[in-house]
């Protein structure tokens, strides 16, 4: 939990969050004074979760309020001195951005205001990633910029903002990021480019393979599925590898069932006596490679 210490400074730097921010969600009862006290509310619940990730289970009540004050109240947050209230505005802008057309546009202009001037990691990661669910082509410049940053969470931050863009300047930057590193940036941006793209080029290939041995099981997952979506026939004996250890995954089972070859049955049949993750997973893995 956050500490009293870390409260007070976040109350002085931004301030006017009420101490029994957590009363309304527990309660399910609306303060009598007004909507925008039970806004505030909401945000204090959140900012009191934890100290790192400021809170954001609180964010998707935000849906069923005033959503014009609800980024009155994101826009007064994000100039706040404490990092973990403009890490919240740019959680709450995100909502916005996605779910609210009608603010979508200033939700989007203020956020990346936010981007041209933070400095701070947490924060720029979140303005990122919320700038990611626009799925619009002008985040990938703003994007790009952050990709060799010196702080993970930025450049995590990063894949969010180009998950989903088949953009060729997106899928370039997609496939550098899959050799960072740290490992959460590799599995984001080998998923962004395998699953999430339709896009098949030899550097897309070549950059899922490089990762059929990557140490991080879901990066290594995500390779795996990414060729096998592509039918590239290097996955195969990469799968005979991974689904005869003892840690199978989905995705292996997954990308075997996609992949549909016939020298995947036998390990396949052998995972039947222990797999239980997912048996009608393993069941249609089976049925596919028997008529591959």
């Amino acid at each position: 939990m956050i500490s009293a210490g870390r409260m007070d400074v976040c109350r002085k730097a931004g301030g006017g969050l009420p101490y029994g921010a957590g009363w309304c969600i527990v309660t399910g009862q609306s303060h009598p004074d007004s909507e925008r006290r039970l806004i505030e509310e909401l945000v204090g619940a959140a900012l009191v979760a934890t100290a790192d990730e400021a809170a954001l289970e609180g964010v998707p009540a935000f849906s069923w309020q005033d959503n014009a004050e609800v980024l009155r109240l994101a826009c007064r947050l994000r100039q706040s001195a404490c990092s973990t209230q403009r890490q919240l505005a740019a959680r709450i802008l995100g909502e916005l951005v996605q779910w609210e057309p009608a603010i979508q546009g200033e939700s989007t202009s203020v956020l990346s205001q936010m981007l041209g001037t933070e400095d701070d990691p947490a924060v720029l990661s979140a303005i990122l990633i919320a700038l990611g669910r626009l799925g619009d082509v002008g985040v990938i410049s703003a994007a790009g910029r952050f990709v060799e940053h010196l702080d993970p969470r930025v450049r995590y931050g990063v894949t969010h903002a180009l998950l989903g863009q088949d953009d060729p300047r997106a899928i370039a930057l997609l496939v550098r990021l899959t050799s960072d590193v740290d490992a959460d940036v590799r599995d984001w941006a080998t998923l962004g480019i395998g699953t999430l793209s339709e896009r098949d080029t030899p550097e897309i290939r070549s950059a899922l393979a490089a990762r059929l041995s990557d140490p991080h099981d879901d990066t290594r997952g995500e390779a795996l599925m990414g060729l096998a979506r592509r039918k590239d026939l290097r996955v195969v004996p990469a799968l005979v590898k991974e689904l005869s250890s003892d840690g199978v995954g989905t995705l292996a089972v997954g990308a075997a069932e996609e992949m549909g070859a016939a020298e995947l049955r036998p390990v396949l049949v052998k995972l039947q006596g222990w797999w239980d993750v997912d048996p009608e997973l393993l069941k249609r893995a089976i049925a596919a490679c028997e008529s591959g």
